[in-house]
């Protein structure tokens, strides 16, 4: 029965095909043109060629093509999704590298202020090192300055002696003190610019090898060039002049540095009216290093 439909229908479209082509030859042979024209139109403007095809299958072809059209579209949906979820993914690791990189970028940067100030705190540090090294040199350094003196002899006649005591004021010893000093007369107030500031000659008086700390050293110096005049004891005594004496102490710090002390003590009319041999400290000439 299915045969004998096929049958009928492939017959029934050869008499269509047949009449149409009978058709288009007629049209062809008018002698105005017109046939030219509609065959260069084609079969598609004649209503003729507009057949209605029906397709015709088995059941379960139907079905096994229904089932192929469902995975297919199954398919291509989990490919659409799975392709969505990828894009998705590959979004997110671009935003993951991309704040991967501004982190590593702030690290770095953050690492390279934290060496800078490292740097910066470890000079800091080698600079209070210094300091507090060279404080400590400078705090515990021998430092011999004058403590006081006498002068003896003092009289019409007598050959003026001064004896001036020095003393290590540090933490640790003076090595190799050596004194030299002098002894002159000189106007009083002491000019400004020191007076006997640099002697002709500076008596050696001696050296006393080391001076251990809070030690007290005794120098002596003598006016042998002439003996006081009365005239000399009078202006003293009036305070018109006074007697200075002057000296330069050398040494060496237990650092190793050679260090000098400049001293000016004078022996003023003030002694004399207290009737006593105390000299006193100037205001200028005394320096150390």
């Amino acid at each position: 029965m299915f045969k004998r439909a096929w049958i009928v229908t492939i017959a029934f479209g050869v008499v269509l095909a047949g009449l149409g082509l009978n058709l288009s030859a007629q049209q062809n042979e008018s002698p105005n043109g017109q046939g030219k024209t509609n065959a260069d139109q084609g079969p598609a403007n004649d209503p003729l060629w507009a057949l209605p095809v029906e397709i015709i299958e088995k059941k379960s072809d139907a079905k096994v093509r229904e089932r192929r059209e469902k995975r297919s579209e199954k398919r291509e949906k989990h490919d659409l999704i799975a392709q969505q979820r990828m894009n998705r993914a590959t979004k997110k690791m671009a935003d993951y590298s991309l704040w991967q990189t501004i982190f590593v970028g702030l690290g770095t940067f953050l690492l390279i202020v934290t060496l800078f100030l490292t740097r910066q705190a470890n000079k800091a540090a080698r600079s209070a090192v210094a300091v507090t090294r060279r404080m400590g040199k400078v705090q515990s350094r021998a430092y011999v300055v004058v403590k006081g003196g006498a002068l003896k002899n003092f009289g019409e006649g007598k050959h003026a002696h001064a004896v001036v005591s020095l003393i290590n004021s540090g933490q640790t010893p003076a090595h190799g003190v050596r004194t030299k000093m002098h002894v002159g007369i000189g106007p009083y107030p002491p000019p400004t610019g020191a007076a006997f500031s640099e002697p002709p000659e500076l008596t050696d008086a001696g050296s006393d090898g080391v001076a251990g700390p809070g030690a007290v050293l005794y120098k002596h110096v003598t006016m042998e060039d002439h003996p006081l005049t009365a005239p000399e004891v009078a202006s003293i005594t009036n305070g018109q002049q006074a007697i200075y004496i002057v000296g330069d102490v050398r040494y060496r710090d237990a650092f190793g540095k050679a260090r000098t002390t400049r001293f000016r003590t004078m022996f003023t009319h003030r002694s004399v009216a207290r009737d006593s041999e105390d000299i006193e400290v100037c205001d200028e000439g005394n320096e150390a290093d």
